[in-house]
């Protein structure tokens, strides 16, 4: 008999989290005899989604980002309502909100199985010392509702034991893997290039995500204006790439400092394997995030990296050897370390190199769906399909 699995998750962005639920569910679907059940908030991602599966039971369940305790209590009260409805063997939440309501309702419903995927906490490395011990404390309490942790990056594993968010041999480390077939280019760099109007000898600087705070592009439009008042040995270009809610923000800022010659903003895209080909150089100045999609993209796609110290990219790369790394919110430590790969095609190529040598050994998305695999089949227990 088929074990049914709901899946609860925030639901109302499409970014890194989405394509993991989508290499997690389609690995389910061909490997497990699985029913899989999936919460969303918002019609466009359900729609996403259709787009790779149409096996998956949707059920809106609106889940708000910020504190809310009445919304709260109204997320909890539909997810329990399911739950009884549904009967579901499994539970396995995700994001920070989403991790939250679902294992309260789960551990309410006494669901047999329940599991997190921490793909970031809702603090980072820059949040007060109050707002860890409180966000910690909270996510101690869920994890009582819960059998396993699962962190996407070792570094979320190493600082949730620290936290005493939950003991060690409850909480797993499993990396996120990118399938490199993403990051495959449909058209030729130079048609590429020659349609975003990239000059022949131009350096490419590109940064794709979310325009979101925890991005940390602020930062990086001050070390471009800081770039434009030196010599630099090449010419060079800023692409910004993505939609949020500080599009119109970071915009703004751009002509407040003059930027409109050095810096496009090309919005969302969804050829981004193809910018990929046509770019030099990849900036991710973020503040914080739980293992960058944007990192493991460019690591695949074989690019020079710039990015910042938080503590899961550190447990990805080092720098020097694949990438060149600053400290958060430094803008004159990223004005330094572009200019440096503007002028240095050795370096570039060699971090280019190495990155890529990393990715295929530790990251990808095959390394990372065996490892799910082995925690389905070892702990969730779930049946395998006969051939």
């Amino acid at each position: 008999m088929k074990k049914k699995l709901l899946i609860v998750t925030r639901g109302d962005a499409i970014g890194g989290g989405t394509e993991y639920l989508i290499t997690i569910i389609t690995m389910l679907h061909n490997k497990f005899n699985v029913d899989i059940h999936m919460t969303y908030s918002k019609e466009e991602i359900k729609n996403h989604y259709f787009k790779y599966f149409d096996y998956v039971t949707f059920h809106q369940i609106p889940i708000r980002r910020e504190i809310n305790p009445v919304a709260d209590f109204i997320s909890i009260s539909k997810l329990m309502r399911l739950m009884a409805i549904e009967k579901f063997d499994i539970v396995h939440t995700n994001t920070s909100k989403g991790g939250i309501v679902g294992r309260v309702a789960a551990g309410i419903k006494k669901v047999p199985f329940i599991f997190h995927t921490v793909h970031g906490f809702a603090f980072h490395e820059q949040s007060s010392r109050f707002s860890i011990l409180a966000y910690s404390l909270i996510e101690r309490i869920a994890a009582h509702f819960c059998s396993y942790i699962i962190t996407v990056s070792d570094f979320h594993k190493e600082w949730a034991v620290k936290l005493k968010i939950a003991k060690e041999d409850k909480v797993l480390s499993i990396p996120n893997g990118l399938d490199s077939q993403r990051v495959a280019a449909t058209l030729a760099r130079e048609q590429i290039r020659k349609e975003l109007c990239i000059g022949s000898s131009q350096i490419a600087i590109f940064t794709i995500g979310r325009l979101a705070k925890q991005k940390g592009i602020e930062h990086l439009l001050d070390a471009i204006k800081l770039l434009e008042g030196e010599p630099v040995k090449n010419d060079y270009h800023f692409y910004i790439v993505g939609s949020g809610e500080l599009k119109e923000h970071l915009i703004r800022k751009a002509k407040q400092l003059s930027l409109e010659s050095k810096v496009t903003f090309l919005g969302h895209r969804s050829d981004v394997n193809n910018l990929l080909h046509a770019t030099d150089i990849i900036a991710i100045p973020s503040l914080r995030e739980g293992l960058s999609i944007a990192l493991l993209e460019a690591m695949a796609a074989e690019k020079a990296i710039i990015s910042t110290d938080i503590g899961s990219n550190l447990t990805v790369i080092e720098h020097g050897k694949d990438a060149l790394i600053v400290k958060c919110k430094d803008s004159v430590g990223l004005k330094v370390n572009i200019r440096l790969l503007i002028e240095d095609v050795e370096l570039r190529e060699k971090i280019a190199s190495e990155a890529y040598k990393k990715f295929n050994a530790r990251f990808t998305k095959e390394i990372m769906t065996q490892r799910y695999c082995e925690f389905y089949k070892t702990k969730v227990r779930l049946e395998e399909k006969r051939c």
